[in-house]
Formats: structure tokens, C-alpha cells, sequence
């Protein structure tokens, strides 16, 4: 048998070098080549630039490098 992952809407920002929006409840912890997050389930996580910061539907934070990112998600109009 096969299966479809269902879809699901998550938030997410691309990490850049100029300052940007953050949604609300995220902290960065900033370092010089990468950012840092802290996740629910895997303690504090880290990207670096051009990574885009996920939060999936139960707030779980994530980093996704930007080639998986464009393959995974498309963006949707609320």
C-alpha cells in the first residue's frame, strides 16, 4: 500500500543578513555564520543563512535548507 503525506500549513522565514520579520514566540540567538532557535522537541536548533525557519502546525521549530524547502512547500494565499 501507498500514502500520501497529507497537507499541512506551516509559517516559515527565510534567515537573511539583514533583520527580519519573526513570528511571534521566536527568539534568535545569533551567531556570527549561524542562527539558533529553541525547538520544543529537539532543545535549540541552528541554521545558517538562507536556511528558512519552519514552524509546523504544533509550533515545533525546524531549519530547512532552501533546494529541500522549494521541492517540499508552495506558497498559499490565506
Amino acid at each position: 500500500m501507498e500514502y500520501r503525506k497529507k497537507p499541512v500549513v506551516i509559517k516559515a522565514v527565510q534567515i537573511t543578513d539583514e533583520w527580519f520579520d519573526l513570528p511571534r514566540g521566536v527568539t534568535l540567538l545569533h551567531d556570527v555564520r549561524q542562527v539558533g532557535v529553541e525547538s520544543c522537541l529537539a532543545g535549540r536548533v541552528y541554521g545558517n543563512v538562507g536556511d528558512w525557519l519552519i514552524i509546523d502546525a504544533g509550533g515545533e521549530k525546524s531549519f530547512c535548507n532552501p533546494d529541500i524547502f522549494e521541492m517540499t512547500y508552495e506558497p498559499i494565499e490565506l
